[in-house]
């Protein structure tokens, strides 16, 4: 038969050091995002003159972040080893590197399947800020080929 013992109160909290420290309030104020965003560049942007008053005066720059993503092109041109064997009269080719087969390597094709599975067969329009997001579900075939 098993025993059952009673609650016994739990000893009053001991006053460590930090105690105090960490009961005290602390002011909060929020940190600027950009303040961890290095800047790739650098441009000043000028005002027209023509728009200004002729009375006045530059009281110095207002510095802004602006985020932005760069795509730029990556053709590269293999130069693949060829071998021929005179006495078997067969050539040998060495193959390109992974993930490259055929003219297009592995950047242009997982865009081209995003931009397929995004926009449901198309490409996007001209403003593709204007796009309301949809839903991504790829679905995955294991070996005996049902979708999971």
């Amino acid at each position: 038969m098993p025993t059952i013992k009673a609650n016994t109160p739990q000893p009053p909290p001991k006053d460590h050091s930090s105690e105090r420290e960490r009961r005290t309030p602390k002011t909060w104020s929020k940190g600027h995002k950009t303040a961890c965003i290095a800047a790739n560049r650098e441009q000043v942007v000028s005002v027209d003159p023509a728009r200004l008053p002729p009375d006045a005066a530059c009281k110095g720059y207002e510095d802004v972040v602006v985020q932005d993503v760069v795509f730029h092109t990556d053709n590269g041109l293999f130069h693949k080893e060829k071998f021929y064997s005179p006495a078997q009269h067969t050539t040998s080719l060495a193959s390109l590197p992974q993930g490259y087969s055929g003219q297009f390597g592995p950047g242009i094709k997982s865009l081209a399947l995003v931009w397929f599975v995004s926009y449901r067969g198309g490409f996007p329009p001209d403003n593709v800020a204007q796009i309301p997001p949809k839903p991504l579900s790829i679905q995955h075939n294991d070996a005996k080929g049902s979708a999971t």
